[in-house]
């Protein structure tokens, strides 16, 4: 599983960026502790 955890998903940083263009999902930390539970 892919995915890049930030704490703004819709952030336009460099990494935010190329995980966009490899088609890598952004999720939010909030998400990820739901998630992980």
């Amino acid at each position: 599983v892919r995915l890049v955890v930030a704490a703004d998903p819709d952030s336009l940083s460099g990494k935010a960026r190329k995980a966009r263009d490899y088609g890598i999902p952004i999720v939010g930390e909030a998400w990820l502790i739901d998630t992980l539970g």
